[in-house]
């Protein structure tokens, strides 16, 4: 294939994914963006049952905010769009 582009003589690198490209991988499988939901929701329902504002109520909305982010990110952008995102800015 190289031939045929005139690139017989390149190189080829071999790269892994940085830490935050792995992370971001692993935030967008479905199944632990439904696990991040459903905790902030439960999260959410515990705050409602219990007086006042607490770790339940603000690790609900962190929990139901992130699902959310990484589910429209995950869907518009696309894995590998994302982990460019990361990588451009040096993280």
């Amino acid at each position: 294939m190289l031939e045929v582009v005139s690139l017989s003589g390149a190189e080829f690198t071999h790269t892994s994914p940085t830490f935050l490209e792995s992370l971001s991988g692993w935030l967008i499988n479905p199944v632990v963006d439904t696990l991040l939901l459903m905790m902030g929701f439960f999260f959410l329902i515990l705050e409602l049952l219990t007086a006042g504002l607490d770790i339940f109520g603000i690790g609900g909305l962190i929990a139901v905010f992130v699902a959310i982010v990484l589910t429209a990110a995950s869907t518009t952008l696309g894995v590998t769009a994302l982990s460019n995102i990361f990588s451009a800015r040096g993280l």
